[in-house]
């Protein structure tokens, strides 16, 4: 996220916090949010049933696929509903899921 992102000399986070400290508390901010959602996903895929997801290609839904494909189940699948023309993320959710090796399902 910071790589691309760079503060010009007259910027200054509120409150007198220094960059380093504010980069520090994002990051650690990232880390624990990607923790829980790690932690909620695999909590969801200690079941008896089979596992799936609802797959749009975005970001949000794209790392959820992310951590189910690492809980080793064989029955994960995904799912979307094609929107055809324009707007229709359907190329993105392809994508995704054969990035992770995970069967799409597409509803129209």
């Amino acid at each position: 996220m910071w790589a691309r992102w760079r503060a010009d000399a007259e910027f200054a986070p509120p409150g007198g916090e220094s960059l380093r400290s504010l980069r520090a508390r994002v990051d650690a901010a990232c880390g624990e949010l990607a923790e829980a959602l790690r932690r909620s996903v695999s909590q969801m895929a200690a079941c008896d049933a089979h596992l799936g997801v609802f797959l749009s290609g975005g970001i949000d839904s794209g790392l959820i696929a992310a951590y189910a494909s690492r809980e080793g189940r064989d029955d994960l699948a995904a799912f979307t509903s094609d929107v055809r023309g324009p707007g229709s993320e359907l190329v993105h959710a392809e994508e995704v899921a054969r990035g992770f090796g995970i069967p799409l399902h597409a509803s129209s």
